[in-house]
């Protein structure tokens, strides 16, 4: 696993299956990354943080997200050079 910026901002968040999920901005970068992290014990922490495929096709910051009969939809934000986006993007999880 890996660890996500304490800084990042912008990722649209999901939760689903003991699992919390982050897709889009990268510390107020667009970006296509999709990260997931195992919810633990004792205390309760985030641990195993890896990426999973597949990510977005476009590079979003700021989006709306939303979980829906077991996918993730990504909607709107912004691109690379502060283009907004009116497009959405679903993935199964």
């Amino acid at each position: 696993g890996g660890q996500m910026n304490a800084q990042a901002a912008g990722y649209g968040a999901f939760a689903g299956g003991d699992f919390l999920y982050a897709i889009g901005g990268q510390g107020d970068i667009p970006n296509v990354q999709t990260m997931s992290a195992e919810l633990t014990t004792t205390p309760p922490t985030l641990g195993n943080i890896q990426a999973f495929t597949p990510g977005l096709n476009t590079p979003r910051i700021d989006v709306g997200a939303t979980v829906q009969s077991g996918y993730f939809y990504v909607v709107g934000g912004t691109t690379t050079g502060n283009v907004v986006l009116n497009t959405f993007e679903y993935v199964l999880y």
